[in-house]
């Protein structure tokens, strides 16, 4: 939780401060001292990070550390991947992928503890398209499965199985913040072609989101978990 709320914080420096986070750790260092850290314990940071890269844990890393609006360490070490061994620096940009999901859940929960959400509120609450009457697909008796596909998307039905067959239910129960934040929504499952919504290059989270609403979901939503992928968690951040 410690390393998930320096994400939040690094965020929100930067957005406080109208810089990118490759910006941000370029300005110039404070003294540790002067916002209540330790120059010698901050010094530990890199020899800590070198054990891992040495054991081969991860090719390398980027390290910064502010408090109060300060950036008082920022340093890279390694490589951007074994194969190129180019060099880190402060300024490279990274995917972050399935990091989102932590600091997006982080900063839900922030907004549940000042008392901004609800765990159990309805997705509707605040995308009101999510309103409409949902139905969940399940596959009928002796239907061939579904084929699993590495990503999510239109595709072929499996050769091996054929085409399988679903019959369509209504949905029992309206999706919640938590079924969301949990894996239990019955939103787009990974591997699963659901109709996914084409994204739009000029797409935003207020557009796209909005989009899943029509889609049918793969189980009644709080029955059981299933892996959501990206579509989920793009809920809880257009809610956030």
């Amino acid at each position: 939780m410690k390393l998930m709320n320096v994400a939040i914080l690094v965020v929100s420096l930067a957005a406080q401060s109208e810089l990118s986070l490759p910006a941000l750790a370029q300005t110039a260092l404070a003294r540790p001292e002067d916002v209540g850290l330790s120059s010698s314990k901050l010094a530990l940071i890199h020899a800590a990070v070198k054990i891992e890269i040495e054991a081969g844990q991860i090719p390398g890393a980027i390290v910064l550390v502010a408090r109060d609006g300060k950036v008082v360490y920022c340093e890279a070490q390694g490589a951007t991947d074994p194969p190129s061994q180019e060099p880190i620096r402060t300024d490279n940009v990274f995917g972050a992928a399935d990091l989102t999901k932590a600091v997006v859940s982080v900063a839900a929960m922030m907004l549940v503890e000042d008392g901004k959400l609800n765990l159990d509120d309805p997705v509707s609450k605040y995308i009101p398209e999510f309103g409409g009457s949902r139905q969940v697909r399940v596959l009928e008796p002796g239907s061939p499965p579904a084929p699993f596909r590495a990503i999510p998307g239109p595709g072929a039905a499996s050769k091996e199985w054929g085409e399988p067959q679903y019959e369509m239910v209504p949905a029992a129960r309206p999706i919640t913040l938590r079924m969301l934040l949990t894996h239990t929504s019955g939103i787009q499952i990974y591997g699963v072609d659901n109709g996914f919504p084409r994204r739009d290059p000029a797409d935003l989270l207020a557009t796209f989101v909005p989009k899943m609403a029509s889609l049918p979901l793969e189980f009644q939503p709080g029955s059981r978990w299933a892996y959501s992928n990206s579509m989920g968690i793009e809920v809880v951040a257009r809610i956030v």
